[in-house]
């Protein structure tokens, strides 16, 4: 849905230079909205996943492979909105807002991967040592 106000900001007459200056700057808005969008996803995506792997710490030890395939999720939605930001930063032209998003893409991708990292494979082993 926010790639729908990029759209309608494309949309926009640019016949005169004032037509350009709105154009640029609903466009400009738009792509930022754009990419907050997804980052708030990736956010949600890493509570997720702290659930899951706190689940998979205090829940029925029966269920703990779907604690596990909920990591998994978890990790996969926020890759998927990392692209989703990712795409956008380049129609950005402040280089701060880039900047911060490039940065916060990278901090919630070090965290989810460092934290499903080590939860899988705890799972893993756990699920191994219950075999036969």
């Amino acid at each position: 849905m926010s790639f729908n106000e990029v759209m309608a900001a494309i949309r926009l007459p640019r016949d005169s230079e004032e037509q350009q200056n709105i154009r640029n700057n609903a466009l400009q808005v738009a792509t930022i909205y754009s990419a907050e969008i997804p980052l708030q996803v990736m956010q949600a995506s890493l509570d997720s996943m702290k659930l899951a792997i706190r689940m998979s710490e205090i829940g029925n030890q029966n269920s703990l492979s779907d604690a596990g395939v909920a990591i998994l999720q978890a990790h996969a939605g926020l890759e998927g909105a990392a692209m989703n930001v990712l795409i956008n930063i380049p129609g950005i032209e402040d280089a701060s807002i880039v900047a911060k998003f490039n940065t916060t893409v990278q901090v919630l991708r070090e965290e989810a991967s460092q934290l499903s990292g080590k939860a899988l494979s705890v799972i893993d082993s756990t699920l191994k040592s219950q075999e036969g």
